[in-house]
């Protein structure tokens, strides 16, 4: 019954993290077919052209109806934290089915669900060498970017670093591009280099232990480490009473991490106001762009009010 049982999880488990990996790494393939002007016949859409040449990055999160496990699926170098209260062992036994009366750091957790996909993740520098020749390993990762340029190793869009070097040129030639313009990077032989599959992992949810999951950009994981945003998430909750909701739009837990990354631990106004006097030609090089959700699981405690 119990070999039956874990059969069951591994199957279910498999084909959602499938689904997952193949439904966003369509999205990705049918953008790009839509914008190949090979595939549109003699018309061109430079707008969607636009969007295709520009690039992002993803990390979302699945929590079936059962609220007992959760998916994350990611694509580049964004990042996604599981928060969790897990005290030390001299405090308490076990977990508690109520949150403690005080906040102490000491008792929240940080695990950072997949690791950015960047040249700084080895498994995933070596996934990319091994998909290309030999003779490419010097200069596939060259200034710890992808062909010197780009610095997330998956990616949405950036077709520059996907389509075959004789599609790129026939957009230059569409668009009138003057002949030097850079239309793809240098030691462009063997393409693609960029991927959008996701890596997905699944966990367990574990009641009154995982909290809240924190889904932002690497314009905050920049700023602020795993363990230094779960600390700001779980002051925000006991802040109001563990129940978040009561916030409002002023003061999310979202929010306040990013005015803690940009003004510090004491929120400073004015270094936040500096941030976001810069123009954005300047801005770039002392910030980059944040997004953050937080995500209050169905194991998270209930709140006090």
């Amino acid at each position: 019954m119990f070999a039956a049982d874990i059969a069951q999880l591994h199957d279910r488990v498999a084909w959602l993290s499938r689904a997952l990996r193949d439904s966003l790494r369509r999205l990705d393939l049918d953008m790009s077919l839509s914008a190949q002007p090979s595939y549109r016949g003699p018309t061109l859409d430079k707008a969607l052209l636009r969007i295709v040449f520009s690039g992002c990055v993803v990390t979302t999160a699945f929590i079936p109806y059962s609220g007992k496990e959760l998916y994350v699926a990611q694509v580049g170098d964004c990042g996604a934290v599981l928060g969790s209260f897990i005290p030390p062992p001299a405090s308490a036994a076990a977990t508690p089915q109520l949150p403690p009366s005080t906040y102490s750091p000491l008792d929240w957790k940080a695990e950072l669900l997949v690791e950015p996909h960047n040249s700084e993740n080895e498994a995933d520098v070596q996934r990319l060498k091994s998909s290309h020749p030999v003779h490419e390993s010097d200069f596939v990762i060259r200034d710890d970017r992808l062909l010197g340029e780009l610095m997330p190793l998956r990616a949405f869009g950036d077709i520059r670093f996907k389509w075959p070097a004789e599609e790129l040129k026939h957009v230059a030639r569409l668009l009138d591009l003057p002949p030097n313009y850079p239309i793809m990077p240098s030691f462009y032989s063997t393409p693609p280099y960029l991927y959008s599959t996701p890596q997905v992992v699944w966990r367990p949810l574990v009641q009154h232990r995982d909290h809240f999951l924190i889904l932002a950009t690497d314009g905050l994981w920049d700023m602020l480490s795993a363990k230094e945003a779960v600390n700001v998430v779980a002051q925000h909750w006991y802040d109001y009473d563990c129940n978040p909701s009561l916030c409002g739009p002023g003061d999310t837990a979202a929010t306040r991490l990013i005015r803690t990354a940009l003004g510090g631990d004491t929120m400073d106004p004015q270094r936040i106001s500096a941030h976001f006097s810069m123009p954005a030609t300047v801005a770039r090089y002392y910030r980059d762009d944040i997004s953050v959700i937080v995500v209050y699981l169905p194991t998270s405690f209930p709140s006090r009010t």
